[in-house]
């Protein structure tokens, strides 16, 4: 599809809007509430929906600002808010999985059972992610999914030595293992999608922003790049048709869906655990499980933490009743490491094991009779020294894996022994 009924603005006002509301942006999320969305009306969760934007690589979330600015004035009364969703461990190479993860927790801490998902760059792969292997999995359902200028047939750009400094840039090079399987997934997948492609992008070429099949569903901006497409009229007149119609559809089909409470996601794992065969070996690890998921829910938890504990028992409970969906448990074995409760912190194993070492290093200096600094006593050397070695053991054993982290890992791990495809 063509569209051309806007006069776009030059390109270069664009990339230059683009940078500078990169630079303007910090580095944390941003809402836009819906003026015409009653919460009370709409007390039950499951009768609205809320739309997420997921920025691209080395973006920033301000830089959707502008459009979801103008499209928060408008919004049908069902959708409540537009969330542009910021990302931990910013350059540390994290890979697309990971990062859908991440956005899988921002989810779940808002309660949104119904989503729209709208990604820019790399957030179209991670949307898409998130869409066709873990959504189903945490109960949520993706309305609709919208790549703007997204990689999904590869980018020709995705190359050594950028593969090799980060995993999601690997992710996106042309026939990755990740989008070989989102193309697969997408043929039985009914989660529609619509895409934008920018004529002039040379980072993303036309040929590369739709999965297979779908070259009718792309809306082609002319004149436009990469970095200039945000700022096009035609993107954001069309996104507000695309909102419109989701949402018409959604109060047709989905208003009364089921929500699952913390209640409801014990008792689940615990019908689970009672389904498993008396001799599985997933017995135990799963009771583990239930164990420190109860001692989650009868603590006064933030939304955040609530949100954490929940998301990891979803993932548990998909594990048990499908221990042979490797998908599943490498989703729990991501979770485990990264976003459970009680997950290691490698800066605090890493700075605590640097205390602990300096601080053993001052005390042998002070019994051997060293003075560590021209003016300083040996006694208070030592005592220092003492002190240090002592705070960096705390914080070392502070950061390393317990509680339900410990507990999902262990059902995973034992889960991938128990799977001979794994």
């Amino acid at each position: 599809m063509q569209a051309n009924f806007f006069s776009e603005p030059p390109r270069w006002k664009g990339a230059l809007r683009h940078v500078c509301e990169w630079a303007a942006s910090d580095l944390y999320p941003h809402e836009y509430s819906n003026p015409n969305h009653d919460e009370e009306k709409q007390a039950d969760h499951g009768s609205r929906m809320a739309v997420y934007y997921i920025h691209g690589t080395c973006d920033r979330p301000g830089t959707f600002s502008h459009v979801a600015e103008a499209l928060s004035r408008d919004l049908p009364e069902n959708i409540s808010k537009i969330h542009l969703v910021s990302f931990r461990d910013r350059g540390l190479g994290k890979g697309i999985e990971s990062i859908a993860l991440q956005l899988a927790h921002k989810i779940k801490r808002e309660k949104d059972r119904h989503v729209i998902l709208i990604g820019y760059s790399r957030g179209g792969i991670v949307a898409s992610c998130f869409a066709e292997k873990i959504a189903a999995k945490i109960g949520v359902k993706v309305h609709l999914v919208i790549g703007i200028c997204s990689p999904f047939g590869g980018s020709d750009l995705a190359v050594a030595p950028l593969t090799w400094l980060s995993d999601s840039i690997d992710d996106m090079k042309r026939d990755s293992a990740l989008l070989m399987e989102l193309q697969d997934r997408n043929v039985h997948s009914k989660i529609p999608y619509r895409y934008f492609c920018a004529v002039n992008d040379v980072l993303v070429t036309v040929d590369a922003v739709c999965m297979r099949g779908h070259e009718h569903l792309i809306t082609r901006i002319e004149d436009q790049d990469h970095l200039s497409v945000l700022s096009s009229p035609v993107l954001q007149e069309t996104i507000r048709e695309f909102l419109k119609m989701i949402s018409e559809k959604f109060f047709q089909e989905y208003r009364d869906e089921l929500i699952f409470e913390s209640d409801d996601i014990l008792m689940r794992l615990e019908f689970a655990i009672q389904s498993l065969p008396l001799r599985s070996a997933l017995r135990e690890p799963a009771k583990n499980v239930l164990k420190h998921a109860e001692k989650n829910s009868s603590s006064e938890d933030t939304p955040r933490e609530a949100a954490g504990w929940q998301l990891s028992v979803e993932l548990a409970i998909n594990v048990i009743e499908n221990p042979e969906d490797d998908f599943a448990i490498r989703f729990l074995k991501l979770d485990a490491r990264h976003h459970a409760p009680g997950c290691a912190s490698g800066w605090k194993q890493f700075y605590g094991a640097m205390a602990l070492l300096a601080g053993v290093a001052m005390l042998g200096l002070g019994i051997a009779g060293i003075p560590f600094t021209g003016g300083g006593s040996l006694a208070g050397q030592m005592v220092a020294g003492t002190l240090l070695a002592a705070g960096g053991a705390a914080l070392f054993f502070q950061g390393r894996q317990k509680t339900l982290s410990k507990a999902v890992q262990t059902l995973a791990l034992d889960a991938q022994t128990l799977n001979p495809g794994f």
